[in-house]
C-alpha cells in the first residue's frame, strides 16, 4: 500500500492552489459561508461538520448550515450564531420515478436555501450531497459560486449505483476544490475532479473531551453498578461496511473462552434489527449490551476496557481515534489508508488483516493479554495527538480562506 508517512503534517495539495492569502484583506471583505450536509442526526461526518461550523463562526465568518433533514433532529451542539436551515426533504422514495421527482424537489429546495443564505462560498459534505449541491448552485446569483466538496468515506469501496456514479463523474469536475481524508483517496478522486483542481488532505479530528462537560451532555453512568467483568466496546453506524456481522459471528467462541468480558455495541443503522434478531442464544446473548445511539460517547468510553473496529472499509475512523485518545486499548482491521498513521507501530494498538479469521484471532490476543492492553493504554493517546481538533482546524482554515479568496 502506498505510504502515508507524514500525511497529516500539513495539507497535501494534489493540484495548483494560490498561496498568497492575506488575512487582513479578507477581514475587510464579506465572509459568508454556507455548509451543506444531509443531516446532523449522528455520525462521524456530522460531528466533523459541527466542529467546522462552530470553528468558522467563532473566527468571524457569517455561517449558515443547510441539511435535507429537519433542524430539530440535530444531535450535535451548534453555536447559536450559526444560521440553521433544515429543508425537510429526507423522505424515502417508493420507486425510480418517485425517486427522480423527489430528487428534483430536493434540489429545488436546496437551491432556494442557498439563495436565502447568500454565501460567498459553499462547503458540502458527503457523496450524494456533493452532487446535489453542485447541481443546486448552478444559477444561484449572477456569478460563479465557489464550492468545496468533501468525501467522508472511501469512494473506491462505497459505490453509489450507476446513476449516482455517473452524476458524480459529471458534477464533481465543477467543484472549486475537494477535501479528502487520505492521499490514496485523493489520488483516486483527482481523476474524476480533474488534476488542475486543488485537492486537500485533511484527517478526521477528535474534539476536546471537555465538550461533554456541558449541560447538553448530562454526566451519567451507562451501567448501573460496576460489573464484575470487562467491556469490549464498538461505536458506529450499524451497517454492512462496519463489519458488525463479523464481530457477532466471532463473539460466541470468544465469550466461551473469556467469560469475564461483555460486548457493548453503541449505534443505530439499517442492519440493527437483523443483527439483534440473529444474535446468539443465551448465555452469550446475555453478554451483549445493545445501547443504541449514544451522544456522549466519551463518557461511555470511560466505563469500558477495550475497543474494537471490525470495519470492512472506512474513510477515516473517528470512533477509533476517540477511543485511543480516551486511553482505551484498541484493535482495528486494516480497513483504511489512514490506519498506518493512526496506529504507526505495535505499541499503540493492534491492527489485523481485513478478514473474519484475523479479526477473531486478534480479539483473542487483545482480550487474553492484559500486559498488551496496558502497553496500548500507555501509547495510544500520544499516537493520535496529531488528530486533535485544534491542530486539524488549522488545515481547514486554509481551505476556508482560499474558498473566500476564490471569489
Amino acid at each position: 500500500m502506498t505510504s502515508e508517512k507524514g500525511l497529516f503534517a500539513g495539507i497535501h495539495l494534489l493540484g495548483k492552489i494560490g498561496t498568497n492569502v492575506v488575512h487582513n484583506r479578507l477581514m475587510s471583505r464579506s465572509r459568508r459561508l454556507t455548509f451543506v450536509i444531509p443531516s446532523m442526526t449522528g455520525g462521524g461526518a456530522e460531528r466533523q461538520m459541527s466542529y467546522l461550523a462552530n470553528h468558522a463562526v467563532a473566527n468571524g465568518y457569517d455561517c449558515s448550515l443547510i441539511t435535507l433533514s429537519n433542524a430539530n433532529t440535530d444531535v450535535y451542539p451548534l453555536d447559536s450564531r450559526v444560521h440553521r436551515i433544515g429543508i425537510n426533504a429526507m423522505r424515502q422514495s417508493s420507486g425510480w420515478w418517485d425517486s427522480i421527482q423527489s430528487n428534483r424537489k430536493r434540489i429545488g429546495l436546496l437551491k432556494q436555501a442557498l439563495c436565502d443564505s447568500q454565501p460567498d462560498g459553499v462547503v458540502s459534505f458527503c457523496d450524494r450531497m456533493n452532487v446535489m449541491t453542485i447541481q443546486a448552485i448552478s444559477g444561484v446569483g449572477d456569478r460563479r459560486m465557489p464550492i468545496v466538496i468533501s468525501e467522508r468515506s472511501d469512494p473506491r469501496q462505497q459505490k453509489l449505483g450507476w446513476v449516482w456514479e455517473a452524476m458524480r463523474h459529471y458534477y464533481y469536475p465543477k467543484c472549486t476544490a475537494c477535501v479528502v481524508q487520505t492521499s490514496i483517496v485523493g489520488d483516486y478522486l483527482k481523476r474524476i475532479v480533474g488534476r488542475s483542481k486543488p485537492m486537500y488532505v485533511i484527517p478526521t479530528a477528535f474534539g476536546d473531551p471537555g465538550e461533554f462537560n456541558s449541560p447538553a451532555f448530562p454526566q451519567k453512568a451507562y451501567f448501573d453498578t460496576p460489573a464484575p467483568c470487562k467491556r469490549l466496546l464498538f461505536v458506529g453506524r450499524l451497517s454492512y461496511e462496519k463489519g458488525i456481522d463479523r464481530l457477532l459471528a466471532a463473539w460466541p467462541s470468544l465469550h466461551e473462552r473469556f467469560t469475564d468480558w461483555r460486548l457493548v455495541i453503541a449505534g443505530e443503522g439499517p442492519e440493527k434489527a437483523t443483527w439483534i434478531e440473529s444474535k446468539p442464544e443465551a448465555p452469550v446473548s446475555n453478554a451483549i449490551d445493545w445501547l443504541g445511539w449514544v451522544q456522549d460517547v466519551r463518557l461511555l468510553m470511560r466505563e469500558c476496557d477495550a475497543f474494537v473496529l471490525p470495519s470492512r472499509y472506512e474513510g477515516f475512523p473517528n470512533a477509533l481515534i476517540e477511543a485511543m485518545d480516551s486511553g482505551l486499548p484498541c484493535l482495528t482491521t486494516n480497513c483504511s489508508a489512514s490506519i498506518e498513521e493512526v496506529i504507526p507501530d505495535e505499541k499503540a494498538g493492534l491492527v489485523v488483516p481485513n478478514d473474519s479469521p484475523s479479526l477473531r484471532s486478534g480479539l483473542e490476543k487483545l482480550l487474553g493479554e492484559e500486559n498488551l492492553r496496558d502497553q496500548f493504554r500507555l501509547h495510544a493517546k500520544e499516537s493520535v495527538a496529531q488528530f486533535s481538533w485544534p491542530i486539524v482546524s488549522k488545515l481547514w482554515d486554509n481551505v476556508l480562506q482560499s474558498l473566500i479568496e476564490d471569489r
